[in-house]
């Protein structure tokens, strides 16, 4: 479904980005359209996709999940299928990024312990071969969706 997006609703995917628990009626005062209008936009565009879902971002450091981390795996490709596999069932792993480059995968995980962390490391090295971790020490950017009002424009 092609959808022609305008200046407002350009505004709310990209106020939704940085604070997806907005009400309709902050929403509507950022933008100039009453509530019942924000709500008629938001189903628009959850109806064509472009709106995908809302998260909640969870707090690292409540869960004393001190060690994050970037590994990078090189994945033969008769074990993609089941590298996948493991990577969605295990809770530390919350990004699994298929690259190109040296390496086939890109992991953000998430440890208490470093300990925990080299263990993790030490069974990927022994299952798929080649790896290289990065600690994340801060993110400059929290995780957010790609967006930008001039990329948007030239989609239509």
């Amino acid at each position: 479904m092609s959808l022609k997006l305008d200046e407002a609703d350009l505004l709310i995917i990209a106020l939704l980005r940085d604070e997806a628990r907005l009400s309709l009626r902050d929403l509507g005062a950022r933008v100039n359209l009453s509530a019942p209008a924000v709500a008629a936009r938001l189903k628009r565009l959850e109806d064509a996709k472009i709106i995908e879902g809302y998260r909640a971002v969870i707090s690292a450091d409540k869960f004393a999940l001190a060690f994050e981390a970037l590994i990078f795996v090189k994945v033969i490709p008769a074990d993609s299928e089941r590298f996948i596999d493991e990577m969605k069932a295990l809770p530390a792993v919350s990004s699994c990024l298929k690259i190109t480059g040296d390496y086939s995968y890109m992991l953000t995980v998430s440890f208490p312990k470093i300990d925990a962390l080299n263990h993790f490391v030490d069974k990927l090295n022994m299952m798929y071969g080649m790896t290289k971790t990065s600690i994340i020490l801060n993110k400059e950017i929290s995780l957010r969706s790609p967006f930008t009002l001039d990329t948007l424009r030239f989609k239509n």
